[in-house]
């Protein structure tokens, strides 16, 4: 355990929201679907936004997936107040940070809980690391499929894990993401 006051704090935080997140989610009734890019007009995405390049990379990414019936909805977790102080939600990006949810992570603000309720066909996780936020607003989303990076702790909750390794970036998952989205359920499009 850490010595200091400030990690014991956040160990205790991500046991008790491992702990609320696993004890909630036994609750959760859910049939996923194999939906592939083309099959999905309702696209959620999820992210964690470290740098501007971060958003740069995603936008990229939505610009590339998106079409003219397509809904695609980003969901950016940003991680420092400098960063959040710079940014605005628009039609297709919203942000939030660590002031949006409580002690164990569970999502207050309205604008999560939409994301979650929007009845997703594809929800796609492109967080690079774990990040007990996230995974409890990918957990608890009304989506057909979860697609993620591969993380053992976390199968649960996804339907598509892509495995990466440890050192990929944001932009080589994107592109893995792409390649299997794109791939899978083929024939039925």
């Amino acid at each position: 355990m850490p010595k200091d006051s400030t990690g014991i704090v956040k160990t205790v935080r991500k046991k008790a929201s491992g702990y609320f997140l696993s004890r909630e989610y036994k609750k959760v009734k859910r049939k996923p679907e194999v939906r592939n890019l083309a099959q999905s007009r309702n696209i959620g995405i999820l992210f964690e936004l470290r740098s501007k390049e971060d958003l740069d990379t995603v936008r990229y990414f939505v610009s590339q997936i998106k079409e003219r019936y397509r809904k695609i909805t980003a969901l950016g977790y940003v991680t420092t107040k400098e960063l959040m102080q710079t940014l605005k939600s628009d039609n297709e990006f919203d942000f939030i940070s660590k002031t949006d949810f409580n002690w164990y992570y569970k999502p207050e603000k309205y604008v999560i809980k939409n994301f979650m309720n929007d009845g997703m066909d594809l929800l796609i996780d492109l967080s690079l690391r774990k990040n007990p936020a996230l995974l409890y607003i990918a957990a608890f989303t009304d989506a057909k499929m979860k697609v993620a990076r591969f993380d053992e702790k976390q199968k649960e909750y996804f339907d598509l894990m892509i495995e990466i390794g440890k050192e990929a970036t944001l932009k080589y998952l994107i592109n893995q993401v792409k390649h299997y989205i794109t791939k899978i359920n083929e024939q039925n499009s």
